[in-house]
């Protein structure tokens, strides 16, 4: 197992100190300086002056932390033993496990989306619809370019058409509805790609979504599963170690996420027309949400031990910058959880 030199422990500890001030100056210049300019169109909302400074921090931030994790997981997997285990736990074989998953159900999809899915069923909400025929309803749907798109196959139901689209040629098109005086009453707008994947610009939803919600959700129960078997084969000593801590905190989240789009999997597939693309995204975007009320005690636990270790060595030792932003650390994290509650 390689160890940190202290030239590399130094040079960490510098970028550490450098993005924790560089943040602390952003976020500070974002709230002190025009925060409360108000908003050109509704007077009544603020429209902070450096919000897009802080969007742009925040985007590279994410994209230097994936770009640093990449590298790092690259040159830990090439620094290995040729065992592969971390205190007798098979690691590199966990790892690769998750690859492989990831990697057959990407072909899955893949595969499924050439050899089954050549056309698209669109779900449009009107009230005009009512349970019957479409043909005898008097309904019109008019595509502006059939070479890009056509319409085939139109069932109508209360409230909603489903309508089987067929892609042509790259491009976009609109897609109006008419009621029977002749009237535009919906305009729908759809992409078609080179490869004839149908993209319904209103919902978000794309040719095959449903089967990539499901692989998704797969994966996650996939990964979690494996991180789990990992933690399990954890003995002694190597319950303290960071990657047991990794391996059960990953299982978590796995779980948590896999729950999301299992749920969201179900409601899509059975219920297209109530539970569009758009509302699977939602539902997507507000599990990190969940992942926090699951992992709440959790959290409460680990930063109340942090807290009394960095207390302590503050006690036996002279104050160290370490122990203070551990400490600081600790109250973020209650913090953070608080806020995250009172929010929902």
């Amino acid at each position: 197992m390689a160890f940190l030199t202290g030239k590399s422990v130094g040079t960490s500890k510098r970028v550490f100190y450098a993005l924790i001030a560089l943040t602390l100056v952003v976020f500070g210049a974002f709230f002190l300086v025009g925060y409360h300019r108000p908003y050109e169109e509704n007077p009544a909302f603020s429209a902070p002056a450096l919000t897009d400074a802080l969007l742009v921090f925040m985007l590279l931030l994410v994209f230097v932390a994936v770009v640093v994790t990449l590298w790092s997981v690259a040159k830990h997997v090439r620094c290995r033993s040729d065992v592969g285990t971390e205190n007798l736990v098979p690691v590199r074989k966990t790892a690769l496990l998750i690859v492989l998953c990831a990697a057959v159900l990407l072909f899955l999809c893949v595969f499924c989306r050439f050899a089954f899915f050549h056309t698209m069923d669109v779900y449009l909400p009107t009230y005009l619809a009512k349970e019957g025929s479409f043909e005898k309803s008097g309904l019109r749907l008019t595509v502006q370019d059939p070479e890009i798109l056509r319409v085939g196959k139109t069932e109508m139901y209360d409230n909603y058409l489903k309508v089987t689209v067929v892609p042509g040629l790259a491009g976009e098109t609109e897609m109006d509805l008419a009621g029977p005086d002749g009237q535009e009453q919906s305009c729908y707008i759809f992409r078609v790609d080179e490869l004839k994947t149908v993209y319904d610009v209103q919902t978000g939803g794309f040719t095959g979504d449903g089967a990539v919600l499901a692989a998704l959700a797969a994966f996650w129960f996939l990964a979690g599963g494996l991180m789990l078997r990992q933690y399990l084969q954890t003995r002694g000593p190597a319950y303290y170690a960071y990657s047991t801590i990794y391996s059960i905190g990953f299982f978590i989240f796995a779980l948590a996420t896999g729950a999301t789009m299992l749920i969201v999997s179900v409601l899509h597939l059975t219920r297209p027309e109530a539970y569009s693309m758009s509302s699977a995204y939602g539902m997507i975007n507000g599990a990190p949400m969940q992942f926090m009320l699951l992992t709440a005690p959790l959290i409460v636990v680990f930063a109340a031990a942090l807290a009394v270790s960095n207390v302590e060595l503050l006690r036996h030792e002279k104050p160290r910058v370490q122990n203070l932003l551990g400490l600081g650390l600790s109250v973020l994290l209650l913090a953070g959880e608080w806020i995250g509650r009172r929010m929902m």
